[in-house]
């Protein structure tokens, strides 16, 4: 508006149909609804505007004879500033909304967050009561443990008792088997009593080495006697008062029968190989064959094998009981160990 009271767009007065902008300008409503259309300016102070910006007027327009007064630079101003205090009024307004709205997510978030701080604390209050019970059981158990290896060790030990008084037991028995089959063998002298009950060569071996030991100490004893026999001084012969009167003669003595031989009693060397017992544990198992390969066990096969040598061993290797033969006095008698009769060709 002019300080004539004219439209500055139209250059017409002001007297109907009037609308003002927030700036304070007033234009004929049609004039300035075209303006706005055109740019969104105010034509006189170019402050931006839209077209519901408009503001219509309800007055009556003074006089034209009345003066006209143009607003000075401090009015303008003023209402400058008031826009401006009002805009800023609504960035304000804008911006509490915004921080009110923020303020309410972050209460909002609060409440979840001391919701789920008291149930963080409640599980920490069952995990440590968890962790108690557990430790607990955990004592309870290395308890368990300490017993169990304390019960194993003892089972343990009386295993190994049990093994080795078992390992007597077998030695024992063996030795017992073994001193009946050599005395079986030295009584009726035939190898066969040895294949039939002895099915190791080890234990023929050590029932042959056990009876050559003690035919040889008994010939050993004969010897010594027959010796001893000889060395004595001769004497002739007495008369008996038998021969003077043959009426008169001495009752003959009464031979008692004489007692059982005493069972041979086996010593074991202890460097000798132990013998071996019944059921061993540590023994590997028995290789697989076929049962075509199963070997059949034969009483004679010890002199078969014996037979199948390079070395040809004399007749006499098993010798056949004989009746002794009376030894005569004057000749010398053989001093040579069994085992030389043996080795001899």
């Amino acid at each position: 508006m002019s300080s004539d009271g004219e439209c500055i767009i139209c250059l017409e007065p002001l007297a109907a149909s009037l609308s003002c902008l927030p700036c304070g300008h007033v234009y004929h409503e049609k004039c300035v609804a075209m303006s706005l259309r055109t740019k969104k300016q105010c034509p006189t102070c170019r402050t931006t505007f839209q077209t519901h910006h408009m503001i219509k007027l309800f007055f009556a327009a003074p006089a034209m004879a009345a003066p006209v007064t143009r607003p000075t630079n401090d009015e303008v101003d003023a209402v400058t500033n008031i826009k401006n205090i009002q805009d800023v009024n609504r960035e304000m307004a804008k911006q509490i909304a915004q921080l009110r709205a923020r303020e309410e997510r972050l209460e909002a978030r609060h409440k979840t967050q001391l919701a789920d701080l008291v149930q963080y604390e409640q599980r920490l209050v069952m995990g440590e009561e968890e962790t108690a019970r557990l430790k607990k059981a955990t004592e309870v158990l290395k308890k368990a443990k300490v017993d169990a290896v304390y019960e194993k060790l003892l089972l343990e030990q009386t295993v190994r008792e049990q093994r080795a008084a078992l390992k007597k037991l077998q030695a024992k028995l063996g030795t017992q088997s073994l001193g009946a089959t050599i005395q079986a063998f030295i009584d009726t002298n035939r190898i066969e009593v040895l294949e039939a009950e002895l099915q190791r060569p080890h234990d023929v071996i050590l029932a042959l080495k056990t009876a050559n030991k003690f035919r040889a100490a008994e010939y050993e004893k004969l010897v010594a006697k027959y010796q001893a026999r000889d060395k004595a001084p001769k004497r002739t012969a007495r008369q008996t008062p038998e021969d003077f009167f043959p009426s008169h003669k001495r009752p003959k003595k009464v031979h008692e029968p004489k007692a059982a031989p005493k069972p041979l009693v086996v010593v074991i060397d202890e460097e000798s190989p132990p013998l071996r017992p019944l059921v061993s544990e540590n023994e590997p198992p028995a290789a697989l064959v076929t049962p075509a390969q199963v070997p059949v066990y034969q009483p004679s096969s010890l002199k078969a094998r014996l037979a199948n040598r390079s070395v040809q061993l004399p007749s006499t290797f098993f010798p056949q009981p004989s009746k002794p033969k009376p030894m005569s006095t004057s000749k010398k008698l053989d001093t040579r160990l069994i085992s030389d009769w043996f080795a001899k060709s």
